[in-house]
């Protein structure tokens, strides 16, 4: 047996779900973190559709003050300054140690610019760490936005 297959953890996204209400479209996404030993320093990063912009982002309960970017297309962003719309490609978030049967859930609120969403418009989710991981196939996730 190698180190790596002693120390390992297996964060993961277990769900990611999207609503519309109203002209708002809301992703929930849970992340999980179990095996035996602890993601450590963790990121998670949320790719949003094409023409979108984020207008509130809400932390797990207990982390209100965990660091976040919105990393939007500046290029894009500049072309449509005369109309105000925003473009933000994704969000990334610098997570705590993640221990084992850790859970928490995301919340992250958009819309469409002036542009609108395209009919195959998607997002996706992307968890990873400096731990060995046990399965890499759940650390990303793909979910369909209409």
């Amino acid at each position: 047996m190698t180190s790596q297959e002693i120390w390992q953890a297996d964060s993961r996204i277990e769900t990611f779900s999207v609503t519309k209400s109203g002209g708002y479209y809301i992703l929930y996404i849970n992340i999980k973190s179990d095996n035996d030993d602890d993601a450590r320093c963790p990121k998670l990063i949320i790719c949003l559709p094409r023409n979108s912009r984020v207008t509130a982002v809400t932390l797990p309960k207990g982390h209100e003050n965990m660091a976040f970017q919105v990393l939007g297309n500046k290029t894009q962003a500049a072309k449509n300054a005369e109309n105000k719309d925003q473009i933000d490609g994704c969000v990334r978030f610098d997570l705590p140690n993640l221990g084992t049967k850790t859970n928490m859930i995301f919340k992250i609120t958009f819309v469409a610019t002036s542009d609108g969403l395209r009919s195959d418009s998607e997002a996706s989710a992307f968890i990873y760490s400096l731990t060995p991981e046990k399965d890499k196939k759940n650390n990303f996730k793909t979910i369909q936005i209409n």
